[in-house]
């Protein structure tokens, strides 16, 4: 019997081999008391080679949590842990040709309440990263908007300056030209009416 430990499986993929007698092959994994797990098995039938899967705790009970006799297709299980224990996934391999290799491929993958809690945080984490990213481009737009709408006015406020300063140079122009045009005709008519005696 073979035993592997691990701390966290993600996903296993091994293969098993028929042997002359049954081989089992098993996989530990720590998990506290009152913990939900889920997972599921894959393993492609193939003639000559029986499966047989166990989960099993390595307390003095040995509670037995699954077991599936002659495993094959994609299997789902579910469980909840009563105590602090390793939890041993074993897979047995029963020989039922004695002339020819039989190899069977297995996939494992195994997800506990607090990786799954994980994996709904790092979502809902997403989601907020998402709308952070939303609200921060909608700021800068506004920032670009305002910043434009502060260039415009500036222009407005060049232009109207312009304006101002051309239509007091108009003004003081027409002034002027109607105060020389005024002086010169009253300087016209004293000369005419003197040149006629007429004062």
């Amino acid at each position: 019997m073979l035993f592997l430990l691990i701390q966290a499986i993600a996903g296993l993929r091994f293969e098993l081999t028929s042997p002359r007698d049954q081989q089992t092959r098993c996989f530990e994994q720590f998990i506290p008391k009152d913990t939900l797990v889920k997972g599921q098995v894959d393993c492609p039938n193939r003639d000559g080679l029986q499966v047989d899967f166990l989960i099993t705790d390595s307390t003095q009970l040995m509670n037995k949590h699954y077991s599936k006799n002659n495993l094959y297709g994609n299997q789902k299980f579910s469980f909840t842990t009563h105590v602090d224990a390793n939890v041993k996934y074993c897979f047995t391999a029963i020989s039922t040709n004695s002339y020819n290799e039989v190899k069977r491929p297995v996939f494992l993958h195994v997800e506990t309440s607090h990786q799954q809690n994980d994996n709904e945080f790092k979502g809902k984490f997403s989601e907020y990263d998402r709308e952070l990213s939303w609200l921060q481009q909608v700021i800068t737009d506004s920032l670009v908007e305002m910043n434009t709408y502060e260039q415009e006015d500036t222009k407005l406020n060049l232009i109207n300056e312009q304006t101002k300063e051309r239509v007091f140079n108009f003004s003081s122009m027409t002034f002027l030209v109607l105060v020389v045009v005024g002086g010169w005709q009253i300087w016209y008519l004293h000369s005419y009416f003197k040149k006629k005696h007429l004062i």
